[in-house]
C-alpha cells in the first residue's frame, strides 16, 4: 500500500496483488551460507529463523520487492521488523506482529513467510578425523544412530 510505495488493486486475498509504483531496479541479492553454532535440529533452525539481519530482513525485502504487502509488524513502519516467528510443524512461519492497532487496507493480513525443508552440509575443511583403517572383514550388519563428542578431540 502506500506506506510500502506501492499500489493495492482491491479484491479478494485470491485473486489481488500489490504492485510497486516505483519498481526497483537490480538484481535479487545472493547470500551467503551462515556458519550457525552447533545444537539440535530445533536449537539451530531458532537461531536461523530468528536472525534479523541474515535471514529476516533478506527474505522480508525479497517479498516487499515481489509486490508483497504488509512485510513488517504494527510496532514498525519499515519492512522486516516487528516479526513474529513461530514454530509450525516441521517449518516455521515469519510474519509482522500483528498485536495493538493497524490502519490501512488490509493492514490485519500481514504476509506470512514459510521457512521449511532444511538441509545441512559439512564444511569439509573444518571436518577432522583420524586414520582410516580398512578390514578384510565381512560385513554383518549396518547400524544407524547419533554420535556425539563432547570434547575438542
Amino acid at each position: 500500500g502506500p506506506s510500502y510505495n506501492g499500489e493495492i488493486k482491491p479484491g479478494s486475498a485470491s485473486n489481488t496483488s500489490c504492485y510497486p509504483i516505483n519498481p526497483v531496479t537490480g538484481e535479487i541479492p545472493t547470500l551467503s551460507a551462515l556458519d550457525i553454532p552447533e545444537g539440535d535440529e530445533v536449537d539451530v533452525q531458532w537461531r536461523l529463523v530468528h536472525d534479523s539481519a541474515n535471514l529476516i530482513k533478506p527474505t522480508s525485502y525479497l517479498a516487499h520487492y515481489l509486490g508483497y504487502a504488509w512485510v513488517g509488524g504494527n510496532h514498525s513502519q519499515y519492512v522486516g521488523e516487528d516479526m513474529d516467528v513461530t514454530r509450525d510443524g516441521d517449518g516455521w512461519v515469519i510474519r509482522g506482529n500483528n498485536d495493538g492497532g493497524c490502519q490501512g487496507y488490509r493492514c490485519g493480513e500481514k504476509t506470512a513467510i514459510k521457512v521449511s525443508k532444511f538441509a545441512y552440509n559439512l564444511d569439509p575443511d573444518s571436518f577432522k578425523h583420524g586414520d582410516v583403517t580398512k578390514s578384510h572383514r565381512q560385513l554383518v550388519k549396518t547400524v544407524v544412530g547419533w554420535a556425539l563428542n563432547d570434547r575438542d578431540t
